[in-house]
């Protein structure tokens, strides 16, 4: 039995060692873009009808994006119509998907705020740049409340309406880009930053396309399409150290609840070490990976 404990102790104690050795690197992606504008913390294309609003910063690039019709009509988006492009490869954004998520119920004692507050800028949430965030679908609010929850089924639909002066949000495809593996030690895994490649437009070795097809009636075929267009320009290797740095955040609402584990809320710390990165941006994403 002692032989057996001391095993298994060994064997933990090596699990814990490797892990605690493990060092964590980005490969980052910019790109450049068919005319799309940088305001604040998106990329934005823009014509006489709509506004579409990308940031790219996640994990493999997720392709999200916010369509916003500046118009006092409602417009109709074809999703039958609409394709994710990569490298000349179209994929239809409609696929006749059933969707099952949770919906949860705050108590009377929570509150909560939508990441789509006082502009359609700020839809990406305060934490798009904090190591472990999530960009589009986030809500932030308190960190202790007490919910129940019931799932939600709902059928995609293939012609979506986007009211006038409205705008709403497309989750569906990424980037998903293959590592480029430099053979070599000091640029594949660098104690801070190594220049692995450069490219334009030409010889660029991804390139997305978002072709997004739009309306005023509600016909089987839309009448118009815009063409949001990227492309990578360069890519560079950081450690973690060189692509974060650690962020104390404080939640000043939340100073009132110290002991509101005894009131039937989880207890949680007022002050939080977070990581957040130094180099994000709505014209980069990143491929995370370890050494």
């Amino acid at each position: 039995m002692n032989k057996q404990l001391f095993k298994l102790t060994f064997a933990l104690l090596g699990v814990i060692c490797f892990s605690s050795c493990m060092s964590n690197f980005y490969q980052v992606y910019s790109v450049d873009t068919n005319g799309a504008k940088q305001i604040d913390n998106s990329l934005v294309f823009e014509n006489e009808d709509c506004k579409v609003l990308y940031n790219l910063w996640s994990n493999n690039g997720k392709v999200n994006f916010a369509f916003y019709n500046k118009t006092d009509k409602d417009i109709f988006i074809n999703l039958g119509q609409t394709f994710f492009i990569k490298n000349g490869l179209a994929t239809d954004y409609y696929q006749d998907r059933t969707y099952s998520k949770q919906q949860s119920v705050l108590t009377a004692n929570s509150s909560i705020t939508s990441t789509a507050s006082a502009t359609i800028f700020d839809l990406w949430g305060d934490n798009v740049y904090m190591e472990k965030a999530s960009v589009i679908g986030s809500s932030k609010g308190n960190k202790s409340v007490k919910s129940s929850s019931y799932a939600i089924t709902t059928k995609e639909k293939e012609i979506v309406c986007v009211p006038a002066n409205c705008y709403k949000t497309f989750a569906y495809y990424e980037a998903n880009p293959s590592q480029v593996i430099a053979c070599n030690k000091d640029k594949d895994y660098p104690k801070d930053i190594a220049d692995i490649a450069e490219f334009n437009k030409s010889n660029s070795p991804l390139t997305i396309t978002n072709r997004i097809a739009y309306g005023f009636q509600k016909d089987d075929v839309a009448e118009k399409h815009m063409d949001n267009t990227f492309w990578i320009t360069s890519i560079k290797n950081y450690s973690q150290n060189a692509a974060t740095e650690y962020l104390v955040v404080t939640d000043e609402c939340e100073k009132k609840k110290v002991d509101s584990d005894k009131k039937g809320y989880s207890s949680f710390s007022v002050k939080e070490k977070v990581r957040q990165f130094k180099i994000g941006g709505p014209n980069k994403f990143y491929i995370f990976y370890t050494n």
